[in-house]
């Protein structure tokens, strides 16, 4: 099996179901953007996790 890298996969024209052009378009937008995508992720689960503790505790 040959790994691919984000650049790879980007590049490429590989996305050939839905799932696939999703990822294929998310890696894409991560790529241009200045925040990495697992940052992003990363402050979505933290605020998630505020918010449910606000919510427990309330």
């Amino acid at each position: 099996m040959v790994a691919l890298s984000v650049e790879d996969i980007v590049n490429s024209d590989l996305s050939q179901t839905p799932q696939d052009q999703l990822l294929h378009n998310l890696l894409r937008l991560s790529s241009l953007a200045e925040v990495p995508a697992h940052a992003e992720i990363s402050g979505w689960l933290d605020e998630l996790r505020q918010r449910f503790a606000y919510d427990v505790a309330h």
